[in-house]
């Protein structure tokens, strides 16, 4: 017999006894993908317990997964915001606010101060702006006159400056007293839509919520303030995490050279949103 045809015989008896080299690749293939998705969605779980998704601008859309009662007091803080807004703000400043020129979004910046029970209005910052540059110093100053002399009481906000694990309740409020400034970051639309007492009057039935891309007014507003969000089993998982409502700063506790915990300090409060929408935030269970 010829040598070909014996190479021939040997190469269908080895394929016919053995899986073929494809079946072989393509199952390692199959493997090599289950990894890659299984390490993916390890990551991914990773992130989202300290982390929020990152808009188009490159800022966090917050909040991310919150407990059922702390969304709803998040929530409602924001409704005290935009009732202030709507009562006190918006009838001195649609005519101003009308006046300027092109379709945007424009957020501000505005510190408030304590004084007795209220939050005076002290000063306002341009932000972020989708206006033509030239009117932009003619918004600031629109909002400036709007809030020129306002204020509004807030109770204080539901996020604990330091872990209740590790203090008592009194001390809790007695630091939250404390607090005399408050910055909230606000996103308004140019112009304000013509619908907007319907809009008000819907947000006030709301419960926000929903998830997805929409930050902290289900309109893509992101997040400005932070939280700690400690963990009581393993304080060294605890992490700082962007929020609608929390304070503006969030530090981490070190102990020989480890992470034991984390803490809101200075306390001044913080809100995050913007007129007509609430929290995007998803339910915790």
């Amino acid at each position: 017999m010829p040598d070909f045809k014996k190479d021939e015989i040997r190469k269908n008896l080895l394929l016919s006894s053995s899986p073929s080299w494809s079946t072989f690749v393509n199952r390692r293939l199959d493997h090599l993908k289950t990894l890659i998705l299984l390490s993916s969605l390890l990551i991914v779980v990773i992130l989202s317990a300290c982390s929020t998704p990152a808009g188009n601008d490159g800022h966090e859309l917050a909040p991310e997964m919150l407990p059922k009662e702390d969304l709803g007091k998040e929530v409602a803080t924001q409704k005290r915001i935009s009732t202030y807004f709507h009562d006190k703000v918006i009838p001195k400043l649609r005519g101003c606010w009308g006046s300027l020129q092109g379709e945007g979004r424009v957020t501000m910046d505005y510190d408030f101060v304590r004084r007795n029970s209220e939050w005076a209005f002290q000063k306002a910052t341009l932000f972020h702006s989708t206006l033509p540059d030239e009117q932009n110093d003619t918004a600031l100053r629109c909002m400036q006159e709007a809030l020129k002399d306002t204020s509004f009481v807030l109770e204080d906000l539901p996020v604990e400056l330091i872990p209740p694990e590790k203090t008592k309740q009194s001390d809790n409020a007695r630091q939250s007293e404390n607090a005399k400034q408050l910055l909230v970051s606000w996103t308004w639309p140019v112009p304000i839509s013509p619908d907007y007492e319907e809009q008000y009057k819907a947000l006030l039935q709301s419960s926000g919520g929903g998830g997805g891309w929409g930050g902290c007014d289900g309109l893509g507003t992101a997040a400005k303030c932070w939280r700690c969000r400690y963990n009581s089993t393993r304080p060294s998982s605890s992490c700082c995490i962007k929020v609608c409502v929390g304070y503006t700063n969030c530090s981490y506790a070190y102990g020989d050279g480890k992470v034991i915990g984390c803490f809101n300090d200075p306390p001044t409060q913080c809100v995050s949103g913007g007129t007509g929408g609430l929290s995007s935030g998803v339910i915790m269970y």
